[in-house]
């Protein structure tokens, strides 16, 4: 037998059906709450990281244009060179076969450089080379001067690989991440080379090193950590890879930099959490990292309150599924003792269910043990009664055809009597009594209601010798279309009795019918004497009965008005719904003097 098999069966044979609503209820509850904890979880810990990017990025974005503003100045502060015309004439003058300027253009090479280097404090040197290879560097520092002097002496400046990046650049500022002159003496420096072309001729007239001190960083960062322990900011050149010279700025330790790196480098988020921006003037991603262990301290805290949130529901779940099973199981239990009891031979149940599911059936098992000797009785009656009942439409079916059979007499001793009128009269009192009756069904096609109409001013006319004129006007494909049995008969009725019966001279009484898209528009108008008091409508029972009958049937999209004036008439308007395929016939507008 499968594991799954034996499971079941153990449920089903050793598991009472209360331990069965627990687990079943705790199961419901583990599973939803485990599931709903370990989503907010997950969601809380990924807001966290986003809100800190985010808010970085900005951050990020204001330390930028704030170097921006740093760096932009001094970029001016070079290209005020390409606009003196004194120096501009010195750099394609001199070529005296050394590396160096004779000895008066040095001054004014020096003046010229020196007050660069003067306007601006992040300047730490400037040098010069002219296409002859003459260069002059200007330094804050004596140090880094006697470096250079040094280094270049017997080298040529025009062979170095950033000359032929700034060529290439064509007159645009190239930034190292190091000093290109001094990399490994100056390295708190950083700086940027420009192809010198002449603004007037277009014609290069040497080359142009900016150093510029590092601290430019730290002012635009602003604060390092933040608050965070591991908050680090960076400024590198990306293109240099895993390179560490392409870092120009770190505000953390080397070995924390160069794990950094490799992360980045390799696309590893799982330790670090990188926020980055381009700078508009150097091209350099400015970044900001953090270690996600630091950012999750929050969502520790997060997930202890959510598994204390999802413990406590777990325990109030079970103590709430131990007492909804005891209350459900207690009227089942007391079921199966009273079934006991009455096996065992007792006939009078005693006990008191509840009004629940399982109660109710205690209840009719309870009805059925005690009312069980007069069950017979009942069912005796029931046959009596069955049988009355046949009896009553036995007669309700002779009742009309004797009336039928009787009217149709009358009706042909008057024709043998040539007494027309009354033969008239009889026979248009049958049909109504026909028409009335409708063979039992509900409803009665328009023509018939009509028909039903005509007969009924025919015999008032008889009483009040054709003072009436009943007018038809339908539309005709309504004829066939089916309404409520005695729609019309009771405002037809009120019309004559109290419109025109009591007025002196010949009254009309004037029928429509029409179709609007999905409504029928009923309308009876008279010309009496209208009514006085409204409100009596409302206690007769011809038109209440009316507006009970439609609303019943067609609901809230019909309705009943009633309109009067005195002296000029009563209109009754009727609007029901209208169902299409019940119309097939046509008519004629029509008049009738019955």
């Amino acid at each position: 037998m499968k594991l799954s098999q034996q499971i079941r069966k153990l449920w089903n044979n050793n598991i009472t059906l209360r331990k069965r609503i627990v687990y079943a209820m705790i199961l419901l509850i583990v599973i939803p709450v485990v599931f709903l904890g370990m989503t907010i979880f997950q969601i809380s810990k990924g807001t966290i990281e986003n809100n800190y990017q985010n808010s970085h990025v900005h951050n990020l974005q204001v330390s930028s244009e704030m170097m921006d503003i740093y760096l932009q100045k001094i970029i001016d502060e070079g290209r005020t060179l390409l606009e003196n015309q004194k120096f501009i004439q010195i750099m394609l003058s001199e070529n005296n076969g050394s590396s160096y300027f004779s000895s008066r253009n040095q001054l004014a090479v020096d003046s010229a450089l020196s007050n660069i280097a003067a306007h601006n404090s992040l300047i730490n040197g400037v040098l010069v080379v002219n296409t002859q290879g003459n260069w002059r560097y200007y330094a804050k520092s004596k140090i880094y001067s006697g470096y250079l002097n040094h280094y270049y002496t017997t080298d040529q400046l025009l062979d170095e690989e950033w000359i032929q990046a700034a060529i290439g650049a064509k007159g645009k500022e190239v930034f190292y991440p190091s000093d290109v002159l001094l990399e490994d003496k100056a390295k708190d420096c950083f700086c940027y080379v420009k192809h010198l072309i002449n603004p007037s001729t277009q014609k290069p007239f040497g080359f142009l090193v900016m150093s510029i001190d590092k601290k430019i960083w730290e002012d635009s960062f602003g604060r390092d950590t933040e608050g965070f322990e591991t908050n680090r900011y960076m400024v590198m050149k990306p293109e240099v890879g895993k390179n560490a010279a392409g870092v120009v700025y770190f505000t953390g330790k080397d070995e924390e930099k160069q794990q950094i790196l490799n992360a980045y480098d390799n696309n590893d988020n799982s330790v670090f959490l990188f926020s980055s921006y381009t700078n508009s003037i150097t091209g350099w991603s400015i970044m900001n990292v953090i270690t996600k262990q630091e950012l999750e301290k929050d969502s520790d805290y997060i997930l202890r309150i959510v598994i204390l949130v999802m413990v406590t529901m777990i325990l109030v779940s079970i103590a709430a599924a131990t007492l909804i099973s005891r209350y459900i199981t207690n009227p089942l239990n007391q079921l199966a003792k009273t079934i006991s009891e009455v096996e065992a031979g007792k006939r009078k149940v005693m006990t008191q269910f509840d009004d629940s599911e399982v109660g109710r059936i205690g209840n009719r098992f309870k009805a059925l043990v005690n009312n069980n000797l007069e069950l017979r009785e009942h069912l005796l009656n029931m046959e009596i009664k069955e049988k009355d009942a046949q009896l009553l439409l036995l007669q309700s079916q002779i009742n009309p055809h004797f009336l039928y059979n009787t009217l149709d007499a009358l009706y042909f001793m008057a024709l043998i009597e040539q007494a027309d009128d009354i033969a008239d009269m009889v026979q248009a009192l049958s049909n109504m009594f026909k028409l009335s009756l409708n063979r039992g069904d509900k409803l009665i096609a328009l023509r018939d209601e009509i028909d039903w109409m005509k007969d009924y001013m025919k015999i008032q006319n008889f009483r009040f010798q054709d003072r009436f004129i009943l007018h038809i006007d339908v539309e005709e494909e309504l004829l066939d279309y089916k309404i409520l049995t005695f729609l019309l008969q009771p405002i037809l009725e009120n019309a004559v009795y109290h419109g025109l019966e009591s007025q002196i001279g010949a009254g009309n009484i004037y029928l429509s019918a029409r179709r609007r898209k999905d409504i029928l528009y009923l309308s009876i108008r008279d010309d009496g004497v209208g009514i006085q008091d409204m409100s009596k409508l409302e206690k007769g029972y011809g038109i209440k009965n009316i507006k009970e009958r439609i609303r019943l049937n067609y609901g809230s999209d019909s309705s009943v008005t009633v309109t009067s004036g005195t002296n000029v008439g009563t209109t009754v308007c009727i609007t029901i719904p209208y169902q299409e395929g019940e119309v097939k016939v046509f008519f004629d507008q029509e008049s009738y003097m019955i």
